[in-house]
């Protein structure tokens, strides 16, 4: 947490279709991801491997947040449906921060 600042939960459904993406992003907090249908491969902007870890239907997962840069790739057939709750968001602020693409030379998307 942010220490004493007042801050927001938030849960939302993210719905990413075939061949779709989240953007390259980051959270103010953490947020707890679960996938309901579909598998989201996740790539972490510190891999310069760009080796990411797909999550399927019926699982779960923690993004720490506070400037965790990533994205969410849906590179299978049908949506990926997920149910996140955003922690520690500010009060009227947004769930996600936005982030250039890091240019990692090993994805290739």
């Amino acid at each position: 947490m942010r220490g004493h600042d007042a801050a927001d939960v938030v849960i939302q459904e993210v719905v990413i279709a075939p061949g779709g993406h989240t953007g390259w992003h980051s959270h103010s907090g953490p947020a707890l991801v679960v996938v309901q249908s579909g598998a989201l491969t996740l790539y972490e902007a510190d891999d310069r491997r760009c080796q990411g870890t797909t999550h399927g239907a019926g699982t779960s997962f923690l993004d720490h947040g506070y400037g965790n840069v990533h994205i969410g790739r849906n590179e299978g057939t049908l949506n990926v449906v997920l149910w996140v709750t955003y922690l520690d968001v500010p009060i009227g602020g947004g769930v996600r921060i936005d982030v250039a693409d890091p240019k990692i030379a090993a994805c290739n998307f």
